[in-house]
């Protein structure tokens, strides 16, 4: 297959260590950055896989959006 590569956990650590692209300028319309983080679930056996979740059709927010888990901090998780 064309342009297709092998997701190994070598590229993914390389790929996270770079500097991030963005300008810090793109992120100035927020108020407040609040804390904040997504998981992207990898199994690399039998194959590499990223798995994903889609989100409901009856959500207020977001419906219907292909996404990660992840989520802010609560003030219940002391962890």
């Amino acid at each position: 297959m064309a342009g297709a590569f092998a997701l190994r956990s070598d590229v993914i650590v390389r790929a996270l260590s770079r500097p991030s692209p963005f300008p810090d300028a793109v992120f100035q319309w927020a108020k407040r950055p609040e804390p904040a983080a997504v998981v992207v679930p990898i199994a690399f056996e039998p194959e590499p896989t990223v798995f994903a979740v889609l989100r409901s059709l009856e959500l207020r927010d977001h419906a219907g959006e292909v996404g990660y888990p992840g989520g802010k901090p609560e003030p219940a998780d002391v962890d």
